[in-house]
């Protein structure tokens, strides 16, 4: 009786898990055609990281006057990902009227199935403006004499630094939809939402260490210590581990740190991981409860 009882709860289990992948895989496959079938996604994901991506490279090259760190490249894509925070309110602000999102419950899709069926299009979306970034880059690396993005990929020998580099900006890339989700739940007004998500973007992109390099910022303390709340330094110094393979030396962070008495934000590999899946939780909690205002409104 008892293993009849257990073999029941199994298969409900097994159910309930398919009926959810499902649920999911519809969110996934309905926010997929929304997005690439509209003429105003492709201005979040083409032109807005484009230009981004440009003025992340004037200030990095000094405005094309200097030579940009070769293990600071990468760090080049996280500014086109960060828009994805753009691109986030702007596609559920545009969801708030329809008919999905006020019958969500007589799907019964609920807020996890939502929310998770998202973010995977939106890692989709997030490659597919990595991809146009990756152009952008290469172009820029045969029209100015400071860019040499051409050489740092060749220079990469190592596939466990291309796996850690996209394993980065793909967390970066998450945890930007969930600050999307968390913002426009919250207020009511585009026109607020997306002048916050500026401030934001331009806020974690100077904090994060991307406008402001990791050898600029060591070199301040209090800057450092700021850092600490900004969910992209976490993202950013991921990513430089890997590109700079400092999971087999640590010493290697002088290839992009000049002295040897700036301080150091992470010394192991794990702290930067722990931060950033630590803020992905709390934005991840925090956007459920603000999709529930969303679709109130």
């Amino acid at each position: 009786m008892l293993n009849l009882k257990l073999k029941y709860k199994v298969q409900n289990s097994f159910i309930d898990v398919k009926n959810s992948f499902i649920k999911e895989h519809k969110v996934f496959l309905y926010t997929s055609k929304t997005i690439f079938t509209s003429f105003k996604s492709y201005i979040y994901l083409i032109i807005i990281p484009a230009l981004l991506s440009f003025i992340d490279l004037a200030i990095k090259s000094s405005f094309f006057h200097n030579p940009i760190n070769h293990y600071l490249y990468p760090t080049l894509f996280f500014v086109p990902i960060l828009s994805m925070i753009l691109f986030t309110s702007f596609i559920l602000f545009d969801w708030r009227k329809s008919i999905f999102i006020k019958q969500m419950n007589n799907f019964k899709i609920t807020k996890i199935n939502f929310l998770l069926g998202f973010i995977n299009a939106n890692i989709v979306a997030s490659l597919f403006t990595i991809a146009c970034s990756f152009l952008y880059l290469f172009i820029f690396g045969f029209i100015t004499p400071t860019n040499d993005f051409i050489n740092w990929i060749l220079s990469i020998i190592d596939f466990r630094q291309i796996l850690g580099v996209i394993f980065a900006l793909l967390l970066s890339s998450i945890l930007g939809t969930f600050i999307g989700v968390s913002i426009t739940g919250t207020l009511k007004n585009i026109y607020v939402i997306q002048t916050i998500n500026i401030l934001i973007i331009f806020f974690m992109a100077i904090f994060g260490d991307i406008f402001l390099s990791p050898n600029d910022s060591s070199s301040v303390l209090a800057i450092s210590i700021i850092g600490y709340f900004v969910p992209q330094k976490y993202s950013t110094w991921l990513l430089l581990y890997a590109n700079a393979e400092m999971y087999k030396n640590f010493y290697n962070v002088y290839f992009f740190i000049n002295s040897i008495d700036s301080y150091i934000p992470f010394s192991y590999y794990w702290q930067p991981l722990l931060g950033n899946l630590g803020f992905i939780i709390l934005t991840f909690s925090y956007s459920c409860y603000a999709f529930s205002l969303n679709i109130k409104k």
